[in-house]
């Protein structure tokens, strides 16, 4: 299969076009900052709108959502959405947060596609409760996402 290389601000210019118009959108992944949970590069989300005529939530903590900051756009994991800015930060990112505003986000991730065939439904009660874990374990984070990518995930940096 050949890959299609697409600027990202095109990309995800109509991508946020589509999610307010209220459509589903589904995108590849790439990078390694959602790692373990989602794999860049393998995975690919479903995204559901935040924005214009699909907004029919709002973001809770836990939420994976993409969003734009910084000038550019970003799928991570919301951790704080009481404030006047979100608080997000993805979870193989062992420190620092984005803060985008409200505004900045456009989607939520509805489900990941594993390996581009199985959907997998990221807010069950068991993935949730893993991700409480890892969020506990952020102190040791760098040192067991190490390990992952050499152990559980071989080739990946290569």
């Amino acid at each position: 299969m050949e890959k299609l290389i697409i600027n990202n601000d095109i990309l995800f210019s109509k991508v946020v076009e589509l999610l307010r118009e209220g459509k589903t959108v589904t995108i590849p992944v790439k990078g390694v900052s959602m790692l373990p949970f989602i794999k860049g590069e393998r995975d690919s989300v479903e995204l559901e709108s935040l924005c214009g005529a699909g907004a029919g939530r709002s973001v809770s903590r836990g939420d994976i959502v993409l969003f734009r900051y910084a000038g550019r756009y970003i799928l991570h994991r919301v951790l704080d959405p009481s404030g006047e800015k979100i608080v997000i930060r993805g979870d193989g990112v062992p420190e620092g947060c984005e803060y985008p505003s409200r505004e900045e986000v456009f989607g939520r991730v509805k489900r990941i596609i594993k390996k581009g065939e199985r959907p997998v439904d990221p807010y069950t009660g068991g993935r949730m409760a893993v991700w409480r874990i890892w969020e506990l374990m952020r102190p040791l984070r760098r040192y067991m996402l190490a390990l992952y990518r050499r152990l559980v995930w071989p080739g990946f940096c290569r």
